[in-house]
């Protein structure tokens, strides 16, 4: 069963939503302040947050970004974000916050419950926008995609070194180009080797000059300082070569982060262990859960001028004394 919280402030239509979510075999968790929304999606890492866009005391946008700021909730849970503003410039927004969809109001329960199953399972969704993928969201961001060019040029440096444009290889693409029956007149194989070469070499330079980011130029020479490939290496090796090269390089990082020692615990001695009474942890659990709530509640705007809390207050205060004369002086020996 999948786990799933609903934000929205309007009594009315989050328990309506999640009645009929939870007939459709979902885990609803609801939640009505986006302070509180946070905590909950934090401390219970669901599949999926459905958040409605519309709030008065804070901004959803804002909420959501700092969630998927977290490592560990950005890579178990999404968020769906429900709003009655869907132009373009509200779903970029949303997609620069990390929201991966956006439904427009009013709802179509149907297309709601297919969406949110094709989240729960992990299922691929486009995202509200495209953003720019340039922007880094977190440590082992490769910033790759097909619409960006940029991750051939260190192939085309490597091909642009004399061990690769060899005599033997511009023979083998007019050996090709003959076997195809296609003739260039006026070309022989010292001309087509400068011309391979002088065709790479202004697809770099057209790529430098654009490129505005000196830490993709300093990649690109070091890269091309590396050793070349070997003669008549195929452009499969050379993606290989390159993939291999990334895969030594994240498991030399993830080696430091998992090498990283848990501090030790010294256990207590049999001899300076105190025996509890199981009822007293009860309490000192039941109090906890109180306070919890407790300071939920005074978080929301208005909610302290509530009568009732007062009353809260003094029960959860005298749960605190009780556990206070519970709790025997335990002297402590002085070091000699």
């Amino acid at each position: 069963m999948a786990n799933l919280i609903v934000a929205d402030e309007n009594k009315g239509r989050r328990d309506l939503l999640a009645i009929n979510l939870g007939r459709e075999g979902f885990n609803v968790t609801r939640t009505s302040t986006l302070r509180q929304t946070e905590g909950t999606a934090l401390a219970t890492m669901p599949e999926v947050l459905v958040m409605d866009a519309e709030w008065r005391s804070a901004d959803a946008l804002d909420t959501a970004q700092r969630l998927m700021a977290d490592p560990e909730f950005s890579f178990k849970s999404r968020i769906v974000l429900l709003s009655r503003d869907t132009s373009n410039e509200m779903l970029v927004s949303a997609a620069k916050a990390g929201i991966h969809e956006v439904l427009g109001k009013p709802l179509n329960m149907n297309i709601l419950i297919t969406q949110l199953w094709k989240h729960a399972k992990k299922q691929f969704v486009p995202p509200p926008a495209n953003v720019n993928t340039h922007t880094s969201q977190g440590f082992f961001d490769v910033n790759l995609s097909l619409k960006d060019p940029t991750w051939a040029m260190p192939m085309l440096q490597n091909m642009l070194n004399p061990e690769v444009i060899n005599p033997q290889f511009v023979d083998e693409i007019l050996a090709r180009l003959a076997e195809n029956e296609i003739e260039i007149e006026g070309i022989d194989s010292s001309n087509l080797g400068s011309l391979l070469k002088t065709v790479f070499g202004q697809l770099l330079e057209s790529q430098v000059d654009n490129d505005e980011n000196p830490q993709s130029k300093t990649v690109q020479e070091n890269i091309a300082n590396k050793n070349v490939p070997k003669l008549g290496t195929s452009l499969e090796e050379i993606l290989q070569d390159e993939a291999d090269e990334l895969r030594e390089e994240i498991l030399t990082k993830m080696e430091e982060i998992l090498s990283e020692e848990i501090p030790e615990i010294t256990a207590l001695e049999d001899y300076a262990k105190i025996k509890v009474d199981p009822e007293f942890i009860n309490l000192v659990k039941y109090t906890s859960q109180s306070l919890e709530e407790l300071l939920w509640e005074i978080g929301i705007p208005g909610r302290l001028n509530d009568p009732s809390l007062s009353i809260w207050v003094e029960d959860s205060l005298k749960s605190v004394q009780d556990i206070i004369k519970s709790i025997p002086d335990i002297p402590i020996d002085d070091e000699e």
